[in-house]
């Protein structure tokens, strides 16, 4: 029973630590910008999950534009694995 609380509360720590929290399936989109280009989340909580991978490599974080898509004519950031 010990190891198996350990276990669990390990998880939990390791699980709050990260970028990638658990977000709902609400689709409210958001435009975010840099300062150098556009990105689209489908929610907010996706935004923060963005920007917190993005802190951590020291990058410029999206600051919310406006809820919705992007317009097209907006230079959209290429998302690359390193980001």
């Amino acid at each position: 029973m010990h190891i198996l609380g350990l276990a669990l509360i390990c998880f939990w720590f390791g699980f709050a630590e990260s970028c990638q929290k658990v977000c709902a399936h609400n689709f409210k989109p958001m435009c975010g910008h840099d300062g150098k280009c556009f990105t689209e989340a489908v929610n907010a909580c996706q935004m923060r999950n963005i920007n917190c991978v993005r802190i951590a490599k020291r990058k410029p974080v999206f600051k919310k534009l406006h809820l919705g898509a992007c317009q097209r004519y907006f230079t959209i950031c290429k998302m690359l694995p390193e980001d």
